[in-house]
């Protein structure tokens, strides 16, 4: 009997020490993925690689770190907007950089954030080099950052799927499922387009909501599509989409919205004659990410501080 209880203790025991070794080899791998290894070395000369799929553009740092998002996210560089354009400024000074290659599908980026980081694209153009865009499956934001560029080339693989449909927007209206659960909720409100809370009290949208909800769709909208037209030289862009017009590559040539159909093979050869050399071997890509904290390591420290501090949510009653 004795040597029974000693033989459950030790499993016991040895449970608990695979445990907490385990723990602290998850702690110090979760630590390394946000970003306790050492600084990225980059390339003396390169072209700039901008994959927005692999790079989260926020507007503002956090403080906090999930173990478990790092590790479902490793992929994913957060990057504030902040130092995105300052990385692009100063790789339009930087005689080591020769080109931007903009990748912008299934890129994680917010319209309003978009709209600055293109402006950033075009400063950067400016400078007398060029920024080169490749798309597979162009969507209405991807589009819109990438229309910036000099060049767009687009994949000749019979499976591209442009998915330019425009802006839109989605509510839901909760009256219905509330009152079978016998809740009533009471609203205090002043004027027709306060619908912050009109989901609570209505099955469908008030002619208000739908009214201001439309003209800033139709905002946004007008704008992305000015944008894209003077970019790209071309006119009808709201046709195009309406009528469902640009379904595939050869479409998005002939529209204009694209400058060439490309291999990837051809892709190569034109960044290896963009960057002045013989073989796409000799051209070195610079990771966004590991430019923009390189440019953040060596910029100036200032003596004084200034908090910027960001207020999100609800407006409340109290402190």
């Amino acid at each position: 009997m004795n040597s029974f209880w000693k033989t459950v203790l030790a499993v016991i025991v040895g449970s608990l020490l695979v445990s907490i070794i385990s723990f602290f080899l998850f702690i110090g791998f979760a630590s390394s993925l946000a970003g306790g290894g050492s600084k990225p070395v980059i390339p003396r000369e390169g072209v700039l690689k901008m994959d927005l799929s692999k790079i989260a553009i926020v507007e503002q740092e956090t403080i906090e770190t999930n173990p478990t998002a790092l590790l479902n996210q490793a992929e994913i560089a957060n990057v504030t907007l902040w130092d995105a354009v300052q990385a692009i400024h100063a790789a339009a000074a930087d005689p080591g950089v020769k080109l931007i290659y903009l990748k912008s599908d299934g890129m994680n980026v917010s319209i309003t954030l978009a709209e600055e980081l293109r402006a950033a694209l075009a400063s950067f153009r400016e400078s007398g080099k060029p920024v080169i865009a490749y798309t597979e499956n162009p969507a209405t934001g991807s589009y819109y950052v990438a229309s910036v560029a000099d060049k767009i080339y687009m994949t000749s693989v019979s499976g591209a799927n442009p998915m330019i449909y425009g802006v839109g927007t989605s509510m839901f209206y909760l009256k219905d499922i509330l009152d079978k659960f016998g809740v009533n909720v009471q609203l205090i409100r002043h004027g027709k387009y306060k619908s912050a809370g009109e989901m609570y009290i209505r099955s469908t949208p008030s002619p208000e909501n739908i009214h201001q909800n439309q003209e800033m769709i139709n905002s946004i909208w007008n704008t992305l599509c000015t944008a894209i037209e003077e970019s790209r030289g071309i006119e009808g862009l709201n046709e195009l989409v309406d009528n469902l017009a640009l379904a595939d590559a050869q479409a998005m040539l002939d529209k204009g919205l694209v400058d060439e159909i490309v291999s990837k093979e051809e892709l190569r050869g034109k960044l290896a004659v963009l960057c002045g050399y013989d073989s796409f071997d000799d051209v070195n890509f610079i990771p966004f990410a590991d430019y923009v904290s390189a440019k953040k390591d060596l910029a100036p420290k200032a003596g004084g501080k200034i908090a910027v501090i960001y207020a999100s949510g609800n407006i409340v009653e109290g402190d």
